[in-house]
C-alpha cells in the first residue's frame, strides 16, 4: 500500500474536477443546477472518512483499498457527469449561433470560423466520442485522459464565448446583406418596371404603324 501515491492520484484527479467546475460554472448556467456532480462529491467525501478510519482507527488495509475504490469511482463519475454535460452544450451553443445566419455573413464576421475553428470542433468532438467510449477502465480513467478532456472542454468554452463574442459583429453584417436585398429587389423592381413600359409603348407604337 502507497499511501503517497493514492492521494496523489485522488488529489490530482480532485483538482481537475474543481477546474473545470470552475472554469465553466459561471458560462454555463445548467452546470449550477445539476445536482449529479454535487451528490458525487458529498459521497466522495464519505468515502475518504471511511478510508481514514479503515486506515488509523481499524488498521484495516483490507477495507482501505475498499473504500479508496469507491472514492475513486465517484470522482469519474464527477468529472464525466461535468464534461460529458458542458461539451455537449457548448456545441450545441455553438450550433445555435450560427444557424442563425448564412455562410457568407459567419465568412465576414468570423473568418477563420470554417477555415479553423469548424474543424477544431469536429476534431474535439472525435475525442469526446473516443472518451466516453472508453471510460470505465481503471488504466483509462486516469489523471492524463482527465486534463485531456477537461482541456477540450475548456477549448469548446472558448471558441463558444469569441463566437458570442462575434455575435454583435454578426447581426451587424447580416443586416448589411438583407439591405443591399432589399435595394436589389428594389432595382429589379424598377428595372422590370420601366422594361413593361417600354415594352407597351413599343408594342402601342408597333401596332400603331399598322
Amino acid at each position: 500500500m502507497n499511501l503517497d501515491e493514492d492521494w496523489l492520484i485522488i488529489l490530482h484527479k480532485y483538482s481537475e474536477i474543481k477546474r473545470v467546475y470552475i472554469e465553466c460554472e459561471e458560462t454555463d448556467p445548467e452546470l449550477k443546477t445539476n445536482l449529479q456532480p454535487l451528490n458525487e462529491f458529498r459521497a466522495a467525501l464519505d468515502h475518504i472518512m471511511k478510508m481514514e478510519t479503515a486506515l488509523y482507527l481499524d488498521n484495516n488495509e483490507e477495507e482501505y483499498l475498499k473504500q479508496k475504490e469507491k472514492l475513486i469511482s465517484h470522482l469519474n463519475r464527477a468529472f464525466y457527469d461535468i464534461c460529458d454535460m458542458l461539451s455537449i452544450n457548448y456545441r450545441n451553443k455553438i450550433i445555435d449561433i450560427v444557424e442563425l445566419y448564412d455562410v457568407e455573413t459567419i465568412r465576414t464576421a468570423i473568418p477563420d470560423y470554417y477555415s479553423v475553428k469548424r474543424g477544431i470542433v469536429e476534431e474535439i468532438s472525435q475525442r469526446i466520442g473516443k472518451y466516453r467510449n472508453e471510460k470505465g477502465g481503471y488504466s483509462v480513467d486516469n489523471v492524463d485522459r482527465f486534463q485531456e478532456y477537461s482541456a477540450d472542454v475548456l477549448q469548446l468554452k472558448d471558441i463558444y464565448i469569441e463566437i458570442l463574442g462575434k455575435q454583435g459583429a454578426l447581426e451587424e453584417v447580416k443586416k448589411k446583406s438583407q439591405k443591399e436585398r432589399k435595394r436589389e429587389q428594389y432595382k429589379d423592381l424598377i428595372l422590370g418596371g420601366i422594361i413593361g413600359i417600354i415594352g407597351s409603348v413599343l408594342v402601342t407604337i408597333f401596332f400603331g404603324l399598322f
